[in-house]
Protein backbone atom coordinates (compact mmCIF):
# COMPACT_ATOMS: atom_id res chain seq x y z
CA UNK A 1 0.00 0.00 0.00
CA UNK A 2 1.41 4.18 -0.93
CA UNK A 3 1.49 6.44 1.68
CA UNK A 4 -1.00 8.58 0.90
CA UNK A 5 0.32 12.14 0.21
CA UNK A 6 -1.35 15.45 0.40
CA UNK A 7 0.60 18.80 0.68
CA UNK A 8 2.46 18.86 3.71
CA UNK A 9 1.38 15.83 5.38
CA UNK A 10 1.99 12.12 4.49
CA UNK A 11 -0.67 9.24 6.20
CA UNK A 12 0.78 5.69 6.51
CA UNK A 13 -0.79 2.85 7.82
CA UNK A 14 0.54 0.39 10.77
CA UNK A 15 -0.73 -2.66 12.70
CA UNK A 16 -1.47 -1.93 16.35
CA UNK A 17 -0.92 -4.42 19.27
CA UNK A 18 -4.15 -5.26 19.05
CA UNK A 19 -3.76 -6.18 14.72
CA UNK A 20 -5.74 -3.58 13.97
CA UNK A 21 -4.87 -1.07 11.02
CA UNK A 22 -4.23 2.36 12.17
CA UNK A 23 -3.06 5.80 10.33
CA UNK A 24 0.07 7.79 11.26
CA UNK A 25 0.54 11.41 9.94
CA UNK A 26 3.39 13.17 9.22
CA UNK A 27 2.70 16.66 9.36
CA UNK A 28 5.11 19.10 8.15
CA UNK A 29 5.59 22.85 9.67
CA UNK A 30 8.01 25.62 8.60
CA UNK A 31 10.63 23.86 10.74
CA UNK A 32 9.01 21.00 12.33
CA UNK A 33 7.64 17.44 11.30
CA UNK A 34 4.89 16.79 13.75
CA UNK A 35 3.94 12.70 14.26
CA UNK A 36 0.51 12.06 14.59
CA UNK A 37 -1.82 9.22 15.70
CA UNK A 38 -5.33 8.51 16.54
CA UNK A 39 -5.56 12.46 16.90
CA UNK A 40 -2.84 13.11 19.27
CA UNK A 41 0.22 15.03 18.25
CA UNK A 42 2.96 12.20 19.45
CA UNK A 43 6.22 13.84 18.81
CA UNK A 44 7.79 16.82 17.04
CA UNK A 45 11.36 16.96 15.12
CA UNK A 46 13.40 19.20 14.00
CA UNK A 47 12.98 19.39 10.15
CA UNK A 48 16.41 19.35 9.39
CA UNK A 49 17.79 17.01 11.87
CA UNK A 50 15.37 14.51 10.86
CA UNK A 51 16.23 14.70 7.49
CA UNK A 52 19.71 14.41 8.17
CA UNK A 53 19.37 10.83 10.29
CA UNK A 54 16.69 9.81 7.54
CA UNK A 55 18.79 10.28 4.80
CA UNK A 56 22.27 8.81 6.26
CA UNK A 57 20.73 7.12 9.82
CA UNK A 58 23.68 4.94 10.79
CA UNK A 59 24.09 1.47 12.31
CA UNK A 60 21.43 -1.01 13.25
CA UNK A 61 19.85 0.43 16.79
CA UNK A 62 20.48 3.78 16.50
CA UNK A 63 17.44 5.62 17.07
CA UNK A 64 16.35 9.47 17.06
CA UNK A 65 13.78 10.32 19.95
CA UNK A 66 10.99 11.79 20.15
CA UNK A 67 8.06 12.64 23.22
CA UNK A 68 6.46 9.32 22.30
CA UNK A 69 7.74 8.30 18.94
CA UNK A 70 10.88 6.58 17.83
CA UNK A 71 12.82 6.32 14.60
CA UNK A 72 15.30 3.13 15.05
CA UNK A 73 17.46 1.28 12.45
CA UNK A 74 16.70 -1.96 11.94
CA UNK A 75 19.19 -4.97 9.92
CA UNK A 76 16.75 -3.90 7.00
CA UNK A 77 15.42 -0.47 7.18
CA UNK A 78 13.92 2.67 9.96
CA UNK A 79 11.24 1.27 12.40
CA UNK A 80 8.48 3.94 14.07
CA UNK A 81 7.34 3.08 17.70
CA UNK A 82 4.74 5.32 18.95
CA UNK A 83 1.84 4.19 21.40
CA UNK A 84 -0.15 1.05 20.56
CA UNK A 85 2.39 0.41 17.84
CA UNK A 86 5.42 -1.76 18.12
CA UNK A 87 8.59 -1.06 15.91
CA UNK A 88 7.15 -0.87 12.64
CA UNK A 89 9.24 -0.97 9.85
CA UNK A 90 8.10 1.41 7.20
CA UNK A 91 7.90 0.23 4.03
CA UNK A 92 10.29 1.64 1.10
CA UNK A 93 7.58 3.57 -0.45
CA UNK A 94 6.64 5.26 3.00
CA UNK A 95 10.12 5.77 3.70
CA UNK A 96 10.92 7.92 0.30
CA UNK A 97 7.90 9.92 0.77
CA UNK A 98 8.82 10.60 3.95
CA UNK A 99 12.18 11.94 2.99
CA UNK A 100 10.83 14.01 0.11
CA UNK A 101 8.40 15.46 2.79
CA UNK A 102 11.06 16.82 4.58
CA UNK A 103 13.24 18.01 1.83
CA UNK A 104 11.14 19.50 -0.70
CA UNK A 105 7.85 20.77 1.45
Amino acid sequence: MKPSVTPGMITIEVLTRSGRAAPVEFRLNRNTLGVWHRGTMTAWFDRNDLFSWLSAPGKPGARLWGTATTFTITETGIAITLFEVDAWELRPTDLDALIDLVRNS
